[in-house]
């Protein structure tokens, strides 16, 4: 079966060309962090995960899935993934699950297979799985709400899967990155 793109629209919102903040590591004196980069839709992110070369995990991109306002720092505008500065969660969520060991391929499939999910990828370390999916239950919420909703979805998930798969909750915070790896092998919904 064939499946398509989910690009929902609501509110006069066109999610097609939505774009979603880009950030990279970086390592400044105070030590790790996100340095914002760019904007990319989903295509891209999705091109991206099927067709880039395989980088190191600490040259993978990170992609925050929810609007955050830009602001002005010294070294001019930039995008912080901060509740302060939330403008609106999107209906896009991340999923991240580790530890899988030799069934990654089986669990890349079964998520691939949940009615919400876009593109699920092998994550970089090989041992885990990762996915974006949609609902619209998570549009213009408060981060608390998002992440209790955020869970409520992973429960629900959890129960069609047919198996005890245990995502990140991390995930579940509006302002967290999944990190974007190669995976030619990324199972997605096509044009």
């Amino acid at each position: 079966m064939e499946r398509h793109h989910f690009f929902p629209s609501r509110d006069g919102i066109n999610f097609t060309t939505m774009n979603f903040h880009v950030y990279y590591p970086g390592e400044g004196k105070n030590g790790y962090y996100l340095r914002y980069d760019s904007e990319a839709t989903m295509e891209e992110i999705i091109d991206s995960i099927c067709n880039d070369p395989v980088k190191p995990k600490t040259e993978c991109p990170g992609i925050v899935l929810n609007r955050f306002k830009p602001s002005e720092s010294r070294y001019g505008t930039t995008i912080r993934n901060r509740y302060a500065d939330l403008e609106q969660t999107t209906g896009y969520f991340a999923l991240d699950v580790d530890n899988i060991g030799p069934m990654t391929n089986l669990v890349r499939k079964i998520i691939f297979d949940l009615p919400p999910v876009i593109v699920s990828w092998i994550s970089s370390s090989g041992n885990g799985v990762k996915a974006i999916g949609y609902s619209p239950k998570l549009i213009g919420l408060t981060p608390r709400m998002f992440s209790m909703t955020y869970r409520i979805l992973c429960t629900e998930l959890r129960v069609r899967s047919g198996m005890r798969i245990n995502f990140d909750q991390a995930m579940g915070r509006c302002h967290q990155p999944i990190f974007i790896n190669s995976d030619p092998k990324a199972l997605y919904n096509k044009k």
